[in-house]
C-alpha cells in the first residue's frame, strides 16, 4: 500500500489514539470495578486510601486522576519526542511510502516490548486498581501523543495546500 507523507503521519496518530481509548476504557473499568465492587475488601489501594479521602469513589477518582496526570506529562514530555523522531522518518522518506518503510526496527521493537510489559501485567497479578491506573496513564499518554501526530498532519495539509 502506497500513501502519501500526511497520510502516514495521521495513520500514526490514529493508531495511538485507538490503542490510548482502549487502555483508558480498561483503566477506569478496573478503578471503577474495585471501587464500587469489592466493597468487603479491605486490602486494596482503594480501600486503604478511602477514610483519608473521604470514600471508595473519592479514591478510585484520585487514583483515575493521577493516571491522567502522569500520562499528560509522559506524553507531552517523552512520547512528544518520539513522535517527532518517527515524523522526521516519514518526511525524508520519498513519496509515495510503503508501509515497511514507515517504522524503523527498533520502533516496532519497543511496540512489541510495551506489549510484552501490558501482558505481563495480566501475568504478575498486579492488583487491578494499579494495573487500571497504569492503564490510565499510558492510555492518556497515547492520546496526547496522537494529538501531535494529527497536529503534524493538519500543519502538513495546509502548507500543501497554500498556494
Amino acid at each position: 500500500m502506497f500513501l502519501r507523507k500526511t497520510t502516514w503521519i495521521a495513520i500514526s496518530g490514529a493508531i495511538w489514539f485507538i490503542v490510548g481509548v482502549g487502555l483508558l476504557t480498561l483503566g477506569l473499568h478496573f478503578i471503577v470495578y474495585k471501587a464500587q465492587i469489592e466493597v468487603q475488601e479491605t486490602s486494596s489501594l482503594i480501600a486503604k486510601i478511602a477514610p483519608v479521602v473521604g470514600g471508595r469513589e473519592q479514591a478510585a477518582l484520585m487514583l483515575i486522576v493521577v493516571g491522567l496526570i502522569i500520562g499528560f506529562i509522559k506524553g507531552r514530555f517523552a512520547l512528544a519526542k518520539t513522535v517527532q523522531r518517527v515524523v522526521e522518518r516519514i518526511l525524508k522518506l520519498k513519496s509515495p511510502i510503503k508501509f515497511s518503510q514507515v517504522y524503523s526496527k527498533g520502533y516496532l521493537l519497543l511496540i512489541a516490548g510495551m506489549m510484552l510489559l501490558g501482558l505481563s501485567m495480566k501475568w504478575l497479578g498486579l492488583p487491578m486498581e494499579i494495573r487500571g491506573t497504569i492503564d490510565v496513564a499510558i492510555g492518556s499518554a497515547l492520546m496526547n501523543g496522537a494529538v501531535a501526530y494529527f497536529r503534524t498532519a493538519f500543519v502538513l495539509l495546509r502548507r500543501t495546500e497554500e498556494p
